[in-house]
């Protein structure tokens, strides 16, 4: 499997967000995960990197805390759907979440999968094996 340029983790949760790169690190796919612990802090990380790609790369990957407290994961995937890209990259947005209601109220088409939060070996190699494994 070809390694994946960039993986954004966006989660308040500081121990499911250093698991979840614990996961991404032992199974060696990327040497560029990018660790924030808000919502508006994952969309600045996008927009940089959007604005600057060659300096700051842009995530092949988004996994996302749905459930956050001040802006949301939904807030985030309402701002991200406004976003105009001019380049044709567009990530795979997995959704971690501890609430089984969750699908319900996901509307956006960004969303590629949802995996109970914390995230798994397994669930992290079912990413791997559906959306990379070319």
């Amino acid at each position: 499997m070809k390694k994946i340029g960039c993986i954004l983790l966006v989660d308040d949760d500081r121990l499911s967000n250093l698991l979840t790169k614990s996961i991404i690190d032992n199974a060696n796919c990327t040497d560029n995960v990018v660790r924030t612990l808000s919502g508006r802090a994952g969309l600045k990380y996008i927009l940089y990197s959007a604005a600057e790609p060659d300096i700051i790369p842009f995530p092949n990957l988004i996994i996302l805390d749905i459930l956050m407290p001040e802006f949301s994961g939904h807030d985030f995937l309402d701002s991200y759907n406004e976003m105009k890209f001019s380049f044709p990259i567009k990530p795979v947005v997995v959704v971690l979440t501890t609430s089984t209601y969750i699908k319900d109220s996901l509307t956006s088409d960004n969303v590629t999968k949802i995996y109970n939060k914390p995230l798994t070996d397994h669930g992290f190699k079912s990413i791997l094996d559906t959306f990379f494994s070319n």
